[in-house]
């Protein structure tokens, strides 16, 4: 197999082409606007497949702002800004750890996308360099290109007519890195793409998060073609991906001396036939003035049922196509009837009508007739072709659905709004890499490998924290940061951001006014939701701690030593530590 991959990654500077801040926010919007786009001719003069295919869909798209956070350059109200100079940095230090070659001129293009996720009906995006190489435990792997882009805006949501987007993620940076086909295995595409993430985080600007960093795969097997998975997220899954779709190009490819010889009859409305139907399926469809298409497909029998992959089937790779292609819910085969409440006594008759014989298979589509038509075009141009070069969603399951046809350079043309940008490579540094940097951890902070490792993993910046937080020992800095929420989620079952707390807990840690136990404490508080009184939480001085243990033994007169004990370290736990409140209760007791 031959298998390439292109890794997206958000930067975390503020947005590529205005000032706003790179932030992805959950609350209600200020505002909306609602747009159409149309698909128009590239450079070359000849409108884009995929461009086209969305258009035909005919769908509303609905943008959803932020009054503080975006602006008139998101909405396409407004010209881009010049493109930002940091993320342009991060980009040049890729290409340097790459061993890339940068272009002199930096072109920025326009990408037609009409799928509504940028409202300009355009992406904008510019190759800034070329040529480099990446080290595998299998072999050295080319790298193509290297891409400074702008993300896409988010779905919300979508019914039939009309997709909403928001617009906060539209506009943040995004370095994509495309491989040539040098890969031969998914295990070394899993590879790949874990080093490449490792390089970009070295950079100290990746954003981190679910969402922030997307990989695609390219792969084709012999007799096959190339067909695109977008959206592959999880890294453990990627040879998941790779392996099915391989398999699905090899059954397709074992199938296609029966797909080729099949035939696609005209569509006829056999809505008469179920008008006294009790199939749920199909009297929901009428009674929402649907129509009952179908159409004989000749030769097909038992095609449709053929499994691609463990439950999924020829007739489920169909119907994945019918969706996207023309928004219908999806298609009936004979081949998985009787089901959805439809008897025998219908299946007959649908079969008489369309003039089946027994080696021919039916589909039945439930739509209007425009959309069936578009559905049944669809099909019909699918069974002419092996294994369609195609763009494949991802799906968790590892399988991956239809989603668009192949795009090709008829979508990109030069983008006039921003001048040429003639990239300054002197004075480019090397980040240091993540694994240099967690030795350089142990040795310098005396962490253990494993601490060292998590403060490297987490993202704790710890040369400053140490620096401004001097008297705190670096092992509880990144103990409090990493290991405290993870014990919290473990024996509460809560979660909690430790470094958004750090500017109320750490001052009064390097002030010797909390103890470990007293943060860990509070972070616990904060885990439950609470707006704890700080000084609920700060050390006891020793008259404070002679005090509480005063009163601790009034309300527990007669009660052994050791029961004293442990009434006092729960009621003043994190407050002082445990050798201080033993040494209390003796002078007491």
């Amino acid at each position: 197999m031959k298998i390439g991959i292109e890794i997206h990654q958000q930067l975390a500077t503020k947005k590529l082409f205005c000032n706003c801040p790179s932030i992805l926010r959950e609350d209600d919007p200020d505002g909306s606007i609602v747009r159409r786009l149309r698909a128009v001719s590239g450079e070359s003069g000849v409108v884009d497949r995929a461009a086209e295919h969305e258009m035909l869909r005919g769908q509303a798209f609905k943008y959803e702002f932020y009054n503080n956070t975006t602006c008139l350059v998101e909405m396409d109200e407004e010209p881009p800004h010049d493109m930002n100079e940091e993320a342009l940095y991060v980009t040049l230090q890729m290409a340097r750890l790459l061993r890339m070659k940068v272009l002199d001129r930096i072109q920025v293009m326009r990408k037609i996308v009409i799928d509504g996720s940028n409202t300009s009906g355009f992406q904008r995006t510019a190759l800034v360099a070329r040529d480099g190489l990446l080290d595998t435990s299998e072999g050295t792997i080319r790298i193509d290109g290297l891409y400074l882009e702008e993300d896409a805006a988010k779905i919300v949501s979508r019914t039939e007519d009309t997709t909403t987007y928001r617009l906060d993620r539209l506009g943040i940076p995004l370095i994509e890195i495309g491989t040539a086909p040098d890969i031969t295995s998914p295990q070394q595409a899993k590879e790949a793409a874990l080093k490449l993430g490792m390089l970009l985080r070295s950079t100290g600007k990746a954003k981190r998060g679910i969402g922030t960093i997307r990989q695609d795969l390219n792969l084709s097997v012999p007799g096959g073609n190339r067909v695109e998975i977008k959206g592959a997220q999880e890294l453990k899954m990627i040879p998941v991906w790779l392996e099915n779709e391989a398999r699905r190009q090899e059954r397709l490819i074992a199938l296609w001396s029966r797909i080729k010889k099949s035939r696609l009859m005209d569509p006829a409305d056999i809505t008469t036939i179920f008008s006294k139907t009790q199939s749920k399926l199909m009297k929901g469809a009428i009674s929402k003035g649907n129509k009952v298409i179908a159409f004989c497909c000749k030769g097909c029998k038992g095609l449709f049922g053929e499994e691609l992959l463990k439950d999924y089937r020829f007739g489920t790779e169909l119907s994945g196509l019918a969706k996207a292609k023309a928004g219908i819910g999806g298609i009936i085969h004979s081949d998985e009837l009787p089901a959805y409440g439809i008897t025998p006594e219908e299946i007959t008759s649908v079969s008489k009508h369309l003039n089946c014989s027994q080696d021919d298979a039916f589909v039945i589509i439930l739509s209007s007739a425009e959309k069936a038509a578009k559905a049944f075009n669809a099909l019909k141009e699918r069974l002419t072709q092996t294994v369609p070069n195609e763009v494949r969603r991802a799906n968790p399951d590892g399988t991956s659905t239809f989603l668009r046809p192949m795009p090709g350079a008829a979508r990109m043309y030069p983008e006039t709004d921003i001048p040429l940008v003639i990239p300054q490579t002197k004075g480019i540094e090397l980040p240091e890499m993540l694994e240099d940097k967690s030795v350089r951890y142990e040795k310098q902070y005396g962490l253990s490998k494993e601490l060292a490792s998590l403060a490297v993993k987490e993202e704790i910046p710890l040369d400053e924290l140490t620096k401004t937080y001097r008297k705190i020992e670096s092992k509880v800095i990144v103990d409090l940061l990493v290991n405290a929420p993870r014990e919290i989620k473990r024996r509460f079952s809560l979660e909690v951001d430790a470094k958004a707390h750090l500017n109320d807990i750490f001052p009064l840690l390097n002030r010797g006014e909390l103890t470990r136990e007293g943060a860990f404490e509070l972070l616990l508080a904060y885990a439950k939701g609470e707006k704890p009184r700080i000084e609920d939480f700060m050390r006891l001085k020793d008259d404070q701690l002679a005090k509480e243990i005063g009163r601790i033994v009034q309300e527990n007169k007669g009660l052994p030593f050791n029961a004293l004990v442990g009434k006092a370290m729960q009621k003043l736990r994190g407050r002082a530590e445990g050798k201080k409140i033993v040494e209390a209760l003796r002078k007491r007791v």
